[in-house]
């Protein structure tokens, strides 16, 4: 599928979206990365995009598999530490007969076909977001719910959730007795949510906040807690079965009104923090190379500016042109790095999708699927992780 062929609707910092009919549009994942909010970078990760395309769809495949869920049910049995709730366990059973919704479509060359659904950008006026767009909203069209929902199985060092659980009532939110503190583990996830559609994320610290945002009900968002939380109880129980520990996370939904809530945009390492062998192998280990840069401490400064003078939307602006501070370029070694960091990725949760979805006459095509030609070790990769980015 050429992209030429379509309307381009928005590029973003690391995908672009075409218009394919009316009802679908083509996710087409590029080569860029962005980290700490900034957009696009200055280096293109080889075969990134690709990595990310066929995470993504074994991902929407899987969770759509009744089967997988069966199997996530099974493995619960006689498990002390996976107690679930009883709206948990009615959602479970209701994946295990028909299967997770997601918007996805079908996979086309380095295209993801996904179902089109509404957004409603909220307006900035007079120093902060205006969602009365929401109210306004087409009842009968699927319409994206603008929050990030962000799991977490635990605290690891340097994770944002510590800036902000000194407020009690947080904490209550949060489910919580006490602060949390680094080294904290959870059997089941804190859940969290942010703003999707702000220039910058804003964590929502109150129910009637995040009623505000999304125009809904209290049931609403009890029902969409209960999504995240028996997603990422399975999403962590498949990282087991390839000996990878899944710490956090963030899903994205959509609400359709005959199918109800519907995952949507993508699952794969730029949306996971994910440890092999004591390693973090995802995007975090972009994030943690620039971590103690010039560059990011400016990105700081800027945002307490912007925040500080009601410019919210123009923290980048004022990182660049008031404070002069730009991200560096990576090396040739930590690119390569990066690469081979994604490029095992997509073969190793690929090739573990295929083993659950049971032997199709497809399974020969493995390594032609994934055009790389030859099969890169974890190991390997964890090893020039530690060598190259020091994490």
């Amino acid at each position: 599928m050429l992209a030429t062929q379509y309307k381009l609707l928005k590029s973003g910092s690391v995908k672009d979206i075409y218009q394919i009919s009316k009802s679908e549009v083509g996710f087409k994942f590029s080569d860029r990365y962005s980290v700490f909010d900034w957009g696009e970078m200055p280096d293109l990760i080889k075969n990134k995009g690709e990595s990310l395309c066929i995470i993504g769809q074994a991902f929407f495949e899987l969770l759509e598999d009744p089967k997988f869920w069966s199997e996530f049910l099974l493995s619960l049995e006689g498990n002390a530490d996976s107690v679930l709730t009883k709206s948990e366990r009615i959602l479970l059973l209701r994946l295990k007969d028909s299967g997770l919704n997601t918007h996805y479509k079908r996979r086309e060359g380095d295209f993801l076909i996904v179902e089109k659904v509404d957004a409603y950008p909220p307006e900035f006026k007079a120093g902060s977001y205006d969602y009365s767009s929401y109210q306004n909203r087409d009842t009968q069209r699927p319409f994206l719910i603008p929050l990030e929902c962000i799991f977490r199985f635990g605290v690891p060092k340097g994770s944002s959730i510590l800036k902000r659980v000194d407020n009690l009532e947080y904490q209550k939110f949060l489910g919580l007795n006490s602060p949390p503190k680094e080294g904290d583990t959870y059997s089941s996830p804190l859940i969290e949510f942010s703003t999707k559609l702000e220039a910058e994320d804003r964590y929502l610290c109150s129910l009637d906040e995040i009623k505000r945002v999304c125009d809904c009900e209290s049931e609403f968002i009890v029902e969409l807690t209960t999504y995240n939380l028996v997603l990422a109880k399975a999403l962590k129980w498949f990282f087991s079965l390839i000996d990878f520990e899944l710490w956090d996370g963030k899903f994205e939904w959509a609400y359709h009104p005959q199918k109800g809530f519907m995952l949507i945009d993508s699952i794969g390492p730029d949306e996971l923090r994910l440890v092999y062998k004591q390693v973090q192998i995802s995007k975090e280990v972009l994030r943690q190379y620039y971590k103690e840069s010039d560059w990011v401490k400016s990105v700081g400064v800027a945002k307490k500016i912007a925040s500080s003078s009601g410019r919210d939307d123009e923290w980048k602006k004022i990182c660049q042109s008031e404070l002069n501070s730009f991200p560096e370029g990576l090396s040739k070694k930590v690119l390569l790095v990066v690469e081979e960091m994604y490029m095992s990725l997509a073969q190793n949760i690929y090739k573990k999708v295929k083993e659950l979805q049971g032997p199709t006459n497809q399974d020969e095509k493995f390594f032609s699927d994934i055009r790389w030609g030859r099969e890169i070790k974890l190991e390997d990769v964890v090893k020039d992780i530690q060598s190259e980015i020091r994490i």
